[in-house]
C-alpha cells in the first residue's frame, strides 16, 4: 500500500508532462486581455508557491513509504494517491482553452481532497524531534489555503471570458480581496492551522503588486493592508500553537 502513492505520483507526472507538451493552449495562462481586466489576478511571482506545494507533496509521498508506524501518514495515503491525478485532470481541462468552468470544478475537487489530506495528517502529531515530518506536515494547510485564494482570480477570469464586462474593477476587486482575506482567517481558525493563511497572504501581496502596476490603487492598497494584517495573524497563530504543543509536553517554555 505504501508504494501506491509513489507509483501514482510518478505516472501522473509523466501524464502531466505529456499534456503540457501537446496542449494547444498555454497551461494556466489567461489571455493578455483577460489578465489586464482581472482585478484579482496576482503578480506572477505569487505562483512560485506551487514549488513549495509540489516539494511538500513529494516529500510526504516519500515519507509515508518509510513511516508505517505513523497513523497520520497511513491515513494520508489515499489522498496522496489521488492528488497527482487531479493535477493531471486540471492540466487537461486548462489545456483545452479558456472560457470553460471545468478547470474551476476540478480545482474545487482538489480543494476537498486537500482538506481530506489535512485531516488525515493531523489525526496524529509527529514526535517533537521528528524534524522532517514537522517540516512537511504544513504542506496540506498551505495547499488548501492556496486553492482557496486561487479560486477568486479564477472565478473573475471565467466571468470576464464569458462576456462580463467587469465595470468598476476597483469596487469588485476590493470586495474580492476582502472576502478572500476573510476566508483565509476563517479557514485558518476552523482547521486550527495558521499555515492555511500563508498562501492567502502571498496571493494578497501579489494582487497588491500587480494591481498597483495597472493603476488600480484602491485594490492594491486594500490587498496590501490585508496582507500585512494576515501576516501578523499568522505569526500570532503559530505562537499560540507552539505554546499549546509545549503545554501538552509539559514543557514550561
Amino acid at each position: 500500500m505504501s508504494t501506491l502513492p509513489i507509483v501514482s505520483a510518478a505516472t501522473a507526472a509523466a501524464a502531466a508532462r505529456y499534456i503540457a507538451a501537446t496542449s494547444p493552449a498555454p497551461i494556466g495562462n489567461p489571455s493578455t486581455e483577460t489578465s489586464m481586466r482581472n482585478a484579482l489576478l496576482p503578480a506572477g511571482g505569487a505562483f512560485a508557491i506551487w514549488g513549495v506545494i509540489y516539494a511538500g507533496l513529494a516529500g510526504l509521498t516519500l515519507l509515508q513509504a518509510t513511516r508505517d508506524g505513523s497513523e497520520g501518514l497511513r491515513r494520508a495515503r489515499p489522498w496522496l494517491t489521488l492528488t497527482p491525478w487531479l493535477h493531471v485532470a486540471w492540466f487537461r481541462e486548462v489545456g483545452r482553452g479558456q472560457g470553460s468552468a471545468r478547470p474551476l470544478v476540478v480545482q474545487q475537487v482538489m480543494w476537498a481532497t486537500t482538506i481530506g489530506l489535512h485531516r488525515a495528517l493531523n489525526s496524529s502529531e509527529p514526535a517533537a524531534d521528528d524534524v522532517v515530518a514537522r517540516a512537511l506536515y504544513p504542506t496540506a494547510g498551505i495547499y488548501a489555503g492556496w486553492l482557496t485564494a486561487a479560486a477568486f482570480p479564477a472565478i473573475a477570469g471565467l466571468a470576464l471570458e464569458s462576456g462580463w464586462r467587469g465595470e468598476d474593477p476597483e469596487a469588485w476587486g476590493t470586495a474580492g480581496v476582502a472576502v478572500a482575506a476573510g476566508l483565509g482567517a476563517v479557514g485558518a481558525k476552523v482547521l486550527d492551522d495558521p499555515w492555511f493563511g500563508v498562501p492567502v497572504v502571498n496571493a494578497l501581496a501579489g494582487i497588491a503588486v500587480r494591481q498597483a502596476r495597472q493603476g488600480r490603487y484602491v485594490v492594491a492598497t486594500a490587498a496590501g493592508a490585508l496582507a500585512a494584517a494576515g501576516t501578523l495573524g499568522i505569526f500570532r497563530g503559530l505562537r499560540r500553537k507552539r505554546r499549546r504543543r509545549a503545554a501538552r509536553r509539559g514543557d514550561p517554555t
